[in-house]
């Protein structure tokens, strides 16, 4: 019989992970040790669909050191990942230097790095390994262990649905499609926002444009007139000056700011409501939403509310 490997299945495989004491340590090998080792403590799940995995895990006590070891298998070592904290201080040992990471912030670990991880209180990472090959990363990927702005990861929708998707799968399995899509779509739009944070223009008048999106993307009526007369000047000037500067389009940056609000408004059971979301967030109504969400991830609404029906 033929051997059957992940990214084959149509379906997401879920492990539990519960490691503890000083044989739950022993058991990942020399790369992984403890302050105290009676506390030390590893729990959570471990979730694969195709090429991707989701680790949801709780550490107490951990000190990896991949450099003395062999790698531990969360993150993938051998896979782009993403690494969130959302509870707890990890701290992160890399070329030399020692960043610490609360409660919010996040990471990008491309492949075949792997820095020295500590996690002394405990503390809730969640991890998105995924495979690098796909094009929608092209000029996105760093290659060095590289920190994600927290202001995106606070803002923008990839988050709230690894963590909903995480949830989801502790108890039901989902379809690889349109699951894997979906999630490079997803970090393919963080990394791209991540860049974007980066390079926001000092030029106080383009910042208040963004200022000024902020402030009134939720109005329906709101576009690139509406931004333009707010900004006193004509929409011919505003798409000019933009254009100048190398940046989106008016009608592309009130878009993506109601995308971002929009999209962690969506849990599974919200169907009924998905209108009202999408007039709440801005846009004209369900259908326009629904465009905009097939054009940026690939798939409709009603997929995004749907992963967790096998």
């Amino acid at each position: 019989m033929p051997e059957v490997n992940d990214s084959q299945l149509e379906f997401s495989t879920t492990m539990p992970v519960e490691l503890s004491g000083p044989e739950g340590l022993a058991s990942l090998g020399p790369s992984v040790q403890a302050q105290d080792a009676p506390e030390f403590a590893v729990r959570g799940t471990r979730c694969t669909f195709g090429r991707s995995t989701i680790a949801d895990l709780t550490l107490t006590s951990f000190d990896h050191d991949a450099a003395i070891g062999v790698p531990v298998g969360f993150p993938n070592p051998a896979s782009l990942s993403l690494v969130f904290v959302v509870e707890g201080m990890a701290e992160v040992v890399t070329e030399g230097s020692r960043y610490f990471y609360t409660a919010g912030s996040a990471a990008v670990q491309p492949a075949h790095t792997t820095p020295r991880v500590i996690c002394r209180q405990s503390t809730r990472l969640l991890s998105v390994s995924f495979d690098a090959g796909s094009s929608d990363f092209d000029g996105m990927l760093p290659e060095r262990f590289t920190a994600i702005s927290a202001s995106v990861v606070r803002t923008h929708p990839a988050v709230p649905f690894f963590l909903a998707l995480a949830t989801v799968m502790k108890t039901h399995p989902i379809r690889t499609e349109p699951a894997a899509t979906i999630l490079t779509r997803l970090v393919a739009g963080l990394l791209s926002a991540d860049q974007d944070w980066h390079t926001r223009p000092d030029r106080p008048v383009l910042s208040h444009i963004l200022d000024l999106i902020a402030e009134h993307h939720t109005d329906p009526s709101f576009d690139r007139k509406s931004l333009a007369r707010q900004n006193k000047t004509t929409a011919r000037a505003l798409d000019e000056m933009l254009q100048q500067t190398g940046w989106k389009t008016a009608e592309e940056l009130i878009t993506e700011r109601r995308l971002i609000t929009a999209v962690p408004l969506l849990r599974p059971g919200t169907l009924p409501e998905v209108e009202s979301i999408a007039e709440r967030c801005g846009f004209p109504s369900r259908e326009a939403f629904e465009t905009i969400v097939e054009r940026v991830y690939g798939v409709n609404a009603s997929a995004l509310l749907t992963l967790n029906q096998p």
